[in-house]
């Protein structure tokens, strides 16, 4: 499948007209983006930056950006950093894989 290629403006664009569908976007909300969190694995530790992550009052939602084809490794990298959110205590952590090129979005579950 041929995937377009966004000029920069209108990748923001798309990301946000998206996330204002959805929910994640907007002035009321309290958000960070790319967010640094350290992701422990035994002894190793990482800096990771989820795209987005929005908290809620009882609940917290990340959201990852991707362009081009659905992968296994985009949800491992999203549980990743559900994972590291829980770590730190944050409540109900969730997590959406957004493919801004066919406007998917998916729910990510912790493994």
């Amino acid at each position: 499948a041929h995937l377009p290629l966004w000029k920069p403006e209108q990748l923001a664009l798309r990301i946000i007209e998206l996330g204002e569908r959805q929910g994640w976007m907007g002035n009321a909300l309290k958000a960070m983006n790319e967010m640094e969190l350290l992701s422990f694995a035994g002894a190793d530790a990482e800096i990771i930056r989820p795209d987005r992550v929005v908290f809620g009052d009882s609940n917290t939602l990340v959201v990852d950006y991707k362009t081009g084809s659905q992968l296994p490794k985009h949800h491992k990298q999203v549980q990743q950093y559900i994972r590291a959110l829980q770590q730190l205590n944050y409540p109900n952590v969730s997590g959406k894989l957004v493919y801004i090129d066919s406007q998917t979005v998916i729910e990510v579950g912790d493994l």
